[in-house]
């Protein structure tokens, strides 16, 4: 594949500053052969150390988003709160609109299957299901104005609730689910509970500190031994042990990378975290691990209005995001990573070390 669009800082990276000479003489040539024959050179050639090689696999996991499409579930209007992967492939997307209150399952092009619930404060009903999780046999819906979080079966039918205790939950935001715990986002703070929600401990006070939440936290993902949680109204993330421990703060605020202006949803998968702001009107894609800023996309819109980005749920193949605003999910394909973004897009596949040219995508 030619290099031509590629830019020098790039090459390099690719090649990891490996014989410098035979980059220029490839990339002023264009020559698919002797791209091929250089890259199978470097690869054996002893300047191929360790370091490189872990550089290597590095960059073999960096991924790029790129927008796909969008859909409104249901009818038009419907304000969109919750969007979750299942197990089967479907989406869960909470509603409140027209429709009433309802978890919808859709097809990733917005085809709806079923929905459960409707607008209500009994059991298996809602009032705004602004976060859905499942963990492969229960649902776990945070039913925001009414005050709780619900559990049910795949098909609906309600099991228990925790509700009643606003000092230990009010204005539910957002579910995570790991080791026989569920994690409840609240305007009071982180709650914890076991799998039949009984209720366990609570961590986050209000205030602007290390530790602390200013009106309370919202998205929250699970990635290893730590619970990743947005802290919108200080512009920042915080990450803590699975006991509620903090281990650090990222990022402060501003549009820049690495930066946030209210941060909401958030999901890790492969060993990335995604970060949608609702005032930065932005994706952002970092490193889970080290927090590096990576990428940042925003979704084509009809209105800056409409920008307002909020829960975000990220599988192999794709990662949603709901459109608070604009009443929709956007999609972003998530498996394949363009390796340059000047002229013509290259993109690196996961099942291959070289590269091709997609003339499909732009």
């Amino acid at each position: 594949v030619a290099l031509l669009d590629l830019s020098d800082e790039l090459v390099c990276h690719i090649f990891l500053h490996t014989d410098l000479a035979t980059l220029q003489a490839v990339k002023s040539s264009g020559s698919r052969h002797l791209l091929s024959l250089a890259r199978q050179t470097l690869v054996s050639s002893d300047a191929w150390s360790k370091q490189h090689r872990s550089n290597a696999k590095a960059l073999e996991r960096e991924k790029r988003l790129v927008f796909s499409h969008s859909f409104t579930p249901g009818s038009s209007g419907n304000g969109i709160g919750a969007v979750c992967h299942m197990p089967s492939g479907q989406l869960a997307v909470g509603t409140e609109g027209p429709d009433g209150s309802a978890v919808m399952f859709v097809t990733v092009e917005g085809e709806v299957q079923r929905r459960i619930g409707r607008k209500g404060r009994g059991p298996g009903e809602f009032c705004e299901p602004y976060s859905v999780r499942c963990d492969g046999q229960f649902l776990f819906v945070a039913d925001k104005q009414n005050d709780r979080v619900q559990k049910l079966t795949l098909e609906g039918a309600p099991l228990c609730e925790y509700s009643g205790q606003p000092q230990q939950l009010f204005d539910p935001r957002d579910v995570a689910l790991t080791n026989g715990r569920v994690y409840v986002s609240s305007f009071v703070g982180v709650s914890v509970f076991d799998t039949d929600l009984n209720f366990l401990f609570r961590f986050g006070e209000h205030g602007r500190h290390p530790g602390q939440f200013n009106k309370g936290p919202h998205g929250l993902a699970v990635y290893d031994d730590r619970i990743i949680v947005t802290d919108p109204y200080n512009n920042r993330l915080q990450l803590f042990t699975l006991d509620g421990h903090l281990i650090r703060v990222v990022g402060r605020k501003g549009d820049g990378r690495g930066e946030f202006l209210k941060p909401l949803g958030v999901a890790v998968n492969n060993g990335l975290m995604y970060v949608s702001e609702h005032h930065g009107r932005r994706l952002q894609v970092l490193d889970a691990d080290t927090a590096e800023s990576l990428q940042s996309i925003v979704p084509p819109l009809p209105c800056t209005g409409s920008s307002l980005l909020g829960a975000v749920s990220a599988s192999n193949l794709h990662v949603c995001v709901a459109g608070v605003g604009a009443g929709c999910v956007f999609v972003f394909d998530a498996r394949s990573r363009p390796v340059a973004r000047k002229g013509k897009v290259f993109w690196l596949q996961r099942s291959t070390t070289e590269f091709r040219r997609d003339s499909t995508r732009r």
